[in-house]
């Protein structure tokens, strides 16, 4: 029956970590190092975007597998941390199986960033980006409304665990209305570097990188299976934004650009 909660638990924080954005290396590093806590040496992760699967064989040669589905993922880097410390933490002040389990589920459950935090983030990153690229203060203005517009839009859709990529398609359109909408009234002139600075907010970065993380360390299906993600996101804010940019130059002339 230890065994069983071992396992059990040891997986949790894997899932905790892949659902936050986790590397599939700090994954599976996670789930030896909880493993190995509480006496199981023998233990397998195989871990993908989308799923774990941990085996594990105790000194009586009992084996126990457990397979998680990650079904939502996001990016919650002091999830990350919070997992990965408290792993390294029970090698040195051991508790129960209980309390990890316990503190784990403390740390699932923990809030995130509220939505109003969120859109200052998303607003002062892309009023940033206004600036260098040298824009003038009204663009600055347009950019800091059209990221927190966007952003509201985005999480309607996300509190309901919508596709990911249907997500980004709706947040590339809302960026490019609302910054034409706010050119078109005078809030600056240039929307091209308006709406670039905006998406930028989007652009599927960590999850490149922990792509290319995950194929430099040997991981090759869970980096291609990234990359393949991260494309596809790129295509769909390019695709919401674009078809916007497109009509409203059909519409309005070249001119409304």
């Amino acid at each position: 029956m230890e065994l069983n909660r071992i396992i059990y638990v040891a997986t949790y924080a894997g899932k905790i970590l892949l659902e936050s954005g986790g590397e599939t290396y700090r994954v599976e590093d996670t789930i030896g190092r909880i493993c190995n806590a509480y006496g199981i040496r023998k233990v397998e992760s195989f871990v993908v975007p989308t799923a774990i699967i941990t085996s594990a064989v105790s000194d009586e040669y009992k084996s126990k597998a457990v397979i998680k589905r990650i079904r939502n993922r996001s990016f919650n880097l002091q999830k990350i941390v919070r997992v990965n410390e408290l792993s390294r933490k029970i090698q040195s002040e051991p508790i129960t199986i209980r309390e990890l389990y316990a503190e784990l589920k403390a740390i699932d459950q923990a809030n995130s960033y509220p939505l109003w935090l969120s859109s200052l983030f998303y607003s002062f990153i892309s009023s940033g980006y206004v600036l260098f690229f040298a824009g003038s203060f009204l663009e600055m203005v347009n950019a800091f409304i059209s990221a927190s517009v966007m952003r509201l839009s985005m999480y309607i859709f996300e509190k309901d665990n919508y596709n990911v990529v249907f997500i980004h398609v709706l947040g590339g359109a809302v960026a490019a209305v609302s910054t034409l909408l706010l050119v078109y009234f005078g809030v600056g002139v240039q929307s091209n570097t308006i709406l670039i600075s905006v998406l930028m907010n989007l652009f599927p970065g960590l999850i490149l990188a922990n792509a290319i993380r995950d194929i430099m360390a040997g991981d090759t299906l869970s980096g291609v299976a990234r990359t393949t993600e991260a494309l596809l996101i790129a295509i769909a804010i390019a695709a919401g934004s674009g078809t916007v940019v497109a009509l409203s130059m059909k519409w309005l002339g070249s001119g409304a650009v």
